[in-house]
């Protein structure tokens, strides 16, 4: 039937469904020999003839005709008739008549494609093969997601092919294969290879049994082989071996966070990453669980949500882990070896915390420790062991269910374990020996039965049995245990009878005996009338006692506390309390190891209420000189509000007074950690106005300054709370900062800082003076100037007006000290401020003449009549904000002052000669401190010489302050105020470093004080090589009886330290060779050749931190400028890539210098970013190196490092990265080898932006593409790696950014030379390009979210 019959007829195109095969028989007749002899004809190839001419145009009208939605019916109709034909010439002639109508438009190739590959049966050769051969003709006209369905339903067919193949059918199997490597060429371009690539891999994924068919083997794998290079470029080869350090690396953590079900590096898409970035992270769980204060790290890290915890495999193995390797320590270790009790103290803190948390399963961490140990002769730890499981077995025996079923059989579920373990480890044939109680160790050698005695005496409460009979080996002991139960020791034998811990240890959850055995310890330490001087218990015996014992023996110590504030209740409440110094010792002790929750929210609360103000003075006094550094961070906010509410209070004592504000003054400078800035967005969120004082401007500036500080050192300029906060600051303390100051601020603070707030000027306060003193001068009696000041106006400028008065020659008038007496402790403050500011303005231009008459005035105004504390003034004198002339008076004031106090020079030098630093190490520290305090007996109340004060309070007992180390913290200030005039610390820095230096011995934290120090100031000290190396010199080795400068920094450093005033010195390579490799060693968590110490009562809460700032602080101080010791480290670097043999050991020298860059100023890491460039400008030398990079090589070192140093610094560093791809890396790239290592820098951060900074992100990108277009014109098209190229440039659309950028590249990819526009051109796909229902990837894309799917390529 012709076309002009079908027309004529009228047939409707809803019959072309129903006619379509009557129309090809009618149309299609076979040849009469072939129909004749079918079975006898041999299939050959036939060469290519159109079909006949009147069946075409009838097709296409049919066709043309036909509704879109019956298509795919029609179309498949039509390709089962082909595919049930036997006269080859029909299924040829067919085939070419489909594909014709695929050239014209009328049917998709898509759908052809598709319907030919799931219709046509493979069994039958020739037509399968013929049927391939019009796919592969007309697969350039499927879309990308077209092709991407029939690489699925290729594979699919594939996947059912069975694994030997005839011969006979091998042709048409190779067919489909060079179907499938045609649609893989990349040269072809039909889809992007990461789309194939991701396609093949969701088809075969790792956990199902599935496996590609050995004829597409080879074309699959040289697809993936092709991709290892861009898994590389966006993995970093370098992520698996990075370790960060806990409270130095990247706080959030987000950069180390692993995948939540198989533990592996979190990464994006189905690229063939590396096997070290699959793998469960084992070693990196395991550094940080080895730090201290790492419960949420561990949490960050694994990806735990904290409402539905469940035990880990992964937590298991890295606990037991732990055991063996104290045990490893424990074995070379002698008694007195401190690592000893640190590794096991920490294991056993571990397996409490891991257990509480339910990210461990109790009994498979014992059973695993007794399948490692049973493969070994670790032997001497055992005590050490069941110590540690003594910590557990105490804390969690109280949660069990008394008397219930549940109970029997948790006894047994955590005993049998704990048996098998002890019948592995403890072997002995004869009963072990009753422990000597003087020493130590009797509590570790004694542990085991002790465990049986906790089990054996729950068991009897609950009226159970223990599933094994008592073992013969601990028969003696523990007939000792219950001897000693009966007949426990007197208190006055405490400190060298160590049976009341190992007692205590048992049975802390039996309320009658512990209740016995709290008693004697704190009768032991309160004293009795024949003991009236108790010493604190020794550390050795607080080390002994587990978990739920010291908790017990600190809830005692609080109800102790809170009965004798409650007896306090007196009309003044400043009785001194009864208490001893040994029992607040030993309080402040458990404080620090145990926290302070209960201490801030139950003990410091009841006190304040009953206005027992001598115990609050005490408890201050533990806050401001024991327990404030080891404070977490939220607590340091609460407590700082709490000593705001005590400050602000108008009935205290001036004592009180002056110390809550110098517990807070210690309390915020402590605060300079980047967790600071963390904590602080978390409270302002909240409320920031608590943190602020309503009283203290000084404190408020101080607390800006570490802000500052802060800001800088974490190089994190711009944070979104920033400006709202600071308006908060500037509204409720409205004050003032000279410029000297501003200068060093943050770009952003700085703005937010200038302008003036000040409410009173220099005139009006000159002119209320002297109305003031007109006033004074009309008066004739003493009760007449009393009364004067009384007035508000008047007494805010009553010590002025005194001053005055002073300068002329006249004396202290007595009414001016009862003013004093009887002005509340925040009002008196109020008013020395007024007087500081009157006394700087008073000065003439050139103060010399009458410097030493105000000095003189100064000095008996604080000495003589004890006016207020020395420390006040100078507090006030280095905060207050002045300008020009004012501010050069005020220094120079200031540095006479404290040059000419006799009174403080002897009073510090007696504190440093006479009371020792270590006061956990020392018995009789109070008895030294006692005998100081007599010799310098304080004043808080000001008095007339001779006459006193006839209202002066009771001075409040003082147990570890004194004005010496109240000054210390004030001290930091003025230091650091000299650096900000460097005229002024010309003349006197080092003169105060001589003078006030060896008071540094008592600072409690000098290294992190002189590291934010010399990195603060560092474009000022850069300047003056010799300020740096006096304030190390005095400040670290102020304390060399406890850490001498070989403990801290390398031998080298300390000769260069102890070398003669203005001598140079520039490091050889070997020095830095030295110094990393010191650094190296001690980020390892448990390496024993590291220098040790008690972590507890130091700076730093473990050695890695310690060996960090170390390292950091030894190369500020270098006298060299920043710039070229970086250099420096990058070429040690260098020579250590060409001489070690080994990988890891390379990889932790990268590790330890992306720590050190990301710590240090601007200056140093400039350098990187200069030999970035110096590497970009050589293609040769890149070319040498591709395509295995990161390497060994320097382009491969310098890569792995900037890869190291962007993992560990915070995402603030990362803001600056698109300006500096602009303005200085395009205008120099002009080659191919640069672009791809471009890509490789960047590649690593794109995750952690994701999450992190997605702005900055897409800015990268951005720039990328800019990059790219600016290379591509250079080269004309010309591109060797091309490919990889646009494999990562995918990988960012489909894995991070979807459509954000879609007009920015589509600008870029227009312009493009044609070999990479016809591979990017579905990055921004046309109309033509989309299916009929597009991926979320094309459509209106959202905000990126935190976690983006991993699929954003299915559609």
């Amino acid at each position: 039937m012709a076309a002009s019959q079908v027309q004529e007829g009228g047939l409707a195109a809803s019959q072309v469904g129903a006619n379509i095969s009557a129309l090809l028989e009618a149309y299609l007749t076979d040849e009469p020999l072939e129909s004749l002899f079918h079975g006898c004809v041999k299939q050959v190839l036939v060469s290519e003839r159109s079909p006949r001419p009147e069946l075409l145009p009838t097709l296409q009208f049919l066709f043309s005709a036909a509704a879109q939605e019956t298509m795919p019916a029609h179309v498949e109709q039509y390709v089962k008739f082909v595919a049930i034909q036997n006269n080859h010439q029909r299924v040829v002639r067919l085939l070419e008549l489909l594909a014709t109508l695929v050239a014209s438009g009328i049917i998709k190739a898509r759908l052809v494609c598709e319907t030919i590959l799931r219709c046509v049966d493979p069994s039958k050769e020739a037509t399968w093969q013929e049927a391939l051969k019009v796919v592969r003709r007309i697969v350039g006209g499927v879309d990308y997601k077209g092709c991407r369905d029939l690489i699925r339903c290729i594979l699919d067919h594939f996947e059912r092919q069975p694994r030997a193949i005839p011969e006979h059918k091998l042709p048409a199997l190779l067919k489909g294969k060079d179907l499938l490597a045609y649609i893989l060429d990349r040269n072809a371009a039909l889809l992007p290879a990461y789309f194939a690539h991701d396609e093949i891999k969701r088809h075969f994924p790792p956990d199902k049994n599935r496996s590609v068919h050995w004829i597409l083997q080879e074309e699959i794998d040289k697809l993936e082989s092709s991709m290892r290079t861009t898994a590389d470029l966006v993995s970093g080869i370098v992520h698996p071996y990075l370790r960060p350090v806990l409270g130095v690396s990247n706080i959030s953590l987000s950069a180390w966070k692993l995948d939540p079900v198989k533990h592996c590096c979190a990464l994006k898409g189905l690229l063939p990453y590396r096997d070290s970035l699959l793998k469960p992270q084992e070693d990196l769980l395991l550094h940080v669980m080895a730090q201290p204060n790492c419960r949420d790290a561990v949490h960050s890290v694994l990806g735990m949500n904290r409402q539905q915890l469940q035990p880990s495999a992964m937590v298991e193995d890295a606990l037991v882990r732990l055991g063996m390797v104290a045990m490893e320590i424990t074995e070379g270790a002698s008694e007195e070896d401190e690592r000893v009790f640190e590794v096991w103290s920490h294991f056993a803190s571990q397996l409490v915390f891991s257990y509480f948390l339910q990210l461990v399963s109790i009994t498979a961490v014992l059973n695993k420790l007794q399948g490692k140990l049973s493969h070994c002769s670790h032997r001497k730890g055992r005590g050490w062991l069941m110590w540690a499981l003594l910590h557990f077995v105490t804390s969690t025996v109280q949660q069990k269910q008394q008397g219930s079923v549940q109970t029997q059989g948790s006894v047994q579920k955590e005993l049998v374990p704990i048996l098998n373990l002890f019948a592995l480890l403890y072997a002995d044939k004869e009963p072990l020996p009753v422990p000597d109680t003087s020493r130590p160790l009797c509590v570790q050698e004694s542990s085991m039965a002790s465990v049986w005695a906790v089990y054996a005496s729950k068991a009897e409460a609950d009226g159970v049995e223990l599933p094994r009979p008592t073992p013969h080996v601990l028969s003696e002991q523990l007939k000792w245990i219950y001897q000693q139960e009966d007949n426990p020791p007197r208190a006055s034998a405490i400190p060298g009878d160590y049976s009341v811990p190992l007692l205590l240890n048992i049975y802390s959850n039996n309320p009658e005996i512990s209740s016995q055995l709290l008693n004697i310890l704190l009768q032991a330490l309160v004293g009795s009338p024949p003991d009236s001087t108790p010493l604190p218990l020794p550390l050795p015996a607080l080390n002994t006692l587990a978990m739920h014992a010291k908790i017990r023996l600190m809830e005692k110590v609080k109800l102790h506390l809170v009965k004798v504030a409650e007896s306090a209740k007196q009309p003044q409440g400043m009785e001194t309390p009864p208490i001893s110094h040994a029992l607040l010792e030993t309080y402040s002790r458990l404080l620090v190891w145990l926290g302070t929750r209960n201490f801030q929210t139950q003990l410091i609360p009841v006190v304040f209420k009953s206005q027992a103000w001598g115990l609050l003075h005490v408890l201050l006094e533990v806050i401001c000189y024991r327990v404030h550094l080891q404070l977490q961070f939220s607590y340091r906010f609460q407590l700082l509000q709490q000593l705001h509410t005590v400050a602000g209070v108008s009935i205290i004592p001036n004592q009180l007074f002056i110390t809550a504000e110098s517990a807070a003054l210690r309390l915020i400078q402590a605060l300079n950690s980047p967790e600071f800035l963390n904590q602080l967005a978390k409270q302002f969120s909240v409320d920031p106005k608590p943190l602020l004082s309503t009283e203290s401007e000084e404190l408020n500036r101080v607390f800006v300054l570490v802000l500052a500080k802060t800001l800088h050192i974490s190089n994190m300029d711009t944070v979104a709370w920033l400006e709202p906060f600071m308006k908060v600051v500037l509204t409720s303390a409205p004050h003032f900062w000279p410029d000297s100051t501003l200068a060093f601020f943050p770009p952003a603070l700085r703005q937010l800082c200038s302008t003036p707030s000040l409410t009173d000027s220099k005139g009006i306060l000159l002119k209320k003076v002297e109305d003031e003193v007109k006033k004074f001068r009309g008066k004739t009696s003493e009760g007449e100037v009393v009364q004067m000041f009384a007035e508000a106006e008047s007494a805010a400028v009553c010590l002025c007006v005194m001053w005055r008065l002073l300068m002329d020659g006249s004396s202290v008038h007595l009414a001016f000290i009862k003013v004093a007496q009887r002005s509340q402790p925040k009002k008196l403050a109020a008013y020395m401020r007024k007087m500081v500011d009157y006394i700087i303005f008073t000065l003439p231009p050139d103060p010399t003449s009458q410097l030493n008459i105000t000095i003189l005035r100064l000095r008996d105004l604080v000495w003589k009549y004890k006016l207020f504390p020395v420390e006040r003034l100078v507090l006030y004198m280095v905060l207050h904000g002045y300008e020009g002339r004012d501010a050069q008076n005020c220094l120079l004031l200031l540095q006479c002052l404290l040059v000419s106090s006799q009174e403080l020079r002897q009073q510090t030098s007696s504190l440093v000669k006479e009371v020792p630093a270590d006061y956990w190490s020392q018995p009789e520290w109070n008895q030294k401190h006692a005998a100081y305090l007599s010799q310098f007996p304080e004043s808080f109340q000001p008095e007339v010489p001779g006459i006193g004060s006839p209202s002066k309070p009771p001075a409040m007992p003082m147990y570890f302050g004194n004005l010496s180390l109240r000054f210390l913290p004030v001290l930091d200030l003025v230091l650091q105020r000299l650096l900000e005039v460097p005229d002024m610390a010309a003349q006197s820095l080092e003169t105060l470093l001589e003078l006030y230096g060896p008071l540094y011995k008592f600072h409690d934290h000098p290294i992190a004080l002189l590291f934010s120090t010399l990195h603060y100031y560092e474009w000022t000290l850069a300047e003056h090589p010799g300020w740096k190396k006096k304030l190390v010199a005095t400040i670290a080795g102020a304390n060399q009886a406890v850490h001498p400068l070989t403990w801290y920094f390398t031998a080298e450093f300390c000769e260069y330290l102890s070398s003669p005033k203005g001598e140079s010195w520039k490091p050889q390579r070997s020095y830095y060779l030295t110094l990393v490799d010191r650094l190296v060693k001690g980020l390892q968590p448990l390496n024993s050749s590291v220098p040790t110490c008690d972590w507890r009562f130091s700076e730093f809460s473990g050695p890695l931190l310690c060996s960090l700032h170390c390292c950091l602080l030894e190369l500020l101080a270098l006298p060299l400028p920043g710039r070229v010791v970086a250099q420096e480290l990058v070429e040690a670097l260098y020579s250590k890539a060409d001489s070690c043999q080994e990988e890891h050991l390379l990889l932790s020298w990268v590790n330890a210098l992306g720590l050190v860059f990301s710590s240090l100023p601007e200056s140093f890491r400039s350098a990187l970013t200069e030999e970035i460039l110096q590497i970009l400008g050589n293609p040769q030398l890149i070319a040498s190196s591709l395509p295995s990079l990161p390497g060994s090589s320097r382009p491969g070192c310098l890569l792995s490092l900037m890869h190291a140093y962007w993992h560990h610094t915070n995402v603030g560093t990362l803001a600056s990265l698109p300006h500096w791809l602009q303005t200085v890396v395009r205008p120099m790239l002009k080659h191919e080898e640069g672009l791809l290592y471009v890509c490789h820098l960047v590649g690593p951060l794109l995750q952690r932006l994701h999450t992190e900074k997605p702005r900055v992100l897409i800015d990268i990108v951005k720039q990328v593409y800019l990059l790219l277009q600016s290379v591509d014109k250079q080269l004309e098209g010309h591109m060797q790696h091309s490919d990889i190229i646009c494999d990562f440039l995918y990988h960012i659309k489909y894995m991070h950014i979807g459509d954000l950028a879609r007009e920015d590249i589509d600008k870029v990819v227009s312009t493009l030379h044609m070999p990479l526009h016809v591979r990017l051109r579905f990055l921004v796909p046309t109309s033509t390009d989309l299916p009929s229902n597009p991926a979320p990837s094309q459509q209106p894309h959202r905000p990126l979210p935190a976690q983006p799917s991993s699929e954003p390529m299915q559609t």
